[in-house]
């Protein structure tokens, strides 16, 4: 899988932690770029700044390889029609979009989740009623993982090894036994 650029798409009080390790692994291989509503500063749930390289206006779904939705308070970002719409013109593409925590919603409020198997905290919103819905830490089903939010390294491994990043078997398997078990090699 060839990837132009993975984005991160980040808004006001977005979870910073859930995507740290996620941005960290990716960026060994390929660029990451923070995406968002406006282009300009935001403030993370953590109260850091943190900068919007690309607004949603300046993209299309042809220049990105993938997308990253982290958590956080999903309110500010709720219902917005061009984010549906880049997560959908995306999914059609096939190609990676990732959420975790509540990251999860938009793909559920875009449609791409329908008849698909994800994960979610549904206390967060109240009960959804999907028979797809699961409570494992993280699920892949196609081109779309999901993920909880204390599950942030198993997604961010699982992103990682989904778009490439690892050029083998042994190199995966350091990868999860240093950041999962605290293993050197």
């Amino acid at each position: 899988m060839t990837l132009l650029n993975v984005y991160i798409f980040i808004y006001n009080e977005f979870t910073l932690f859930e995507v740290v390790l996620a941005s960290y692994l990716i960026n060994t291989k390929f660029q990451v770029k923070t995406l968002g509503i406006e282009k300009g500063s935001v403030c993370s749930f953590e109260g850091l700044s943190v900068f919007v390289e690309y607004s949603l206006d300046m993209i299309n779904a042809n220049n990105i390889g993938a997308l990253i939705i982290p958590g956080g308070n999903p309110g500010n970002i709720l219902n917005n029609t061009r984010l549906h719409n880049l997560i959908r013109d995306l999914n059609n593409q096939n190609k990676v979009i990732a959420s975790i925590c509540s990251g999860t919603l938009h793909l559920i409020d875009s449609g791409i989740l329908d008849n698909r198997h994800y994960v979610y905290d549904t206390t967060e919103v109240g009960p959804l009623t999907s028979s797809y819905i699961t409570h494992d830490g993280v699920v892949v089903d196609n081109n779309v993982i999901t993920s909880t939010a204390n599950s942030y390294i198993d997604f961010s491994i699982t992103l990682a090894n989904k778009i490439g990043v690892f050029v083998d078997e042994s190199d995966y398997q350091e990868t999860v036994n240093f950041f999962k078990y605290g293993k050197k090699s």
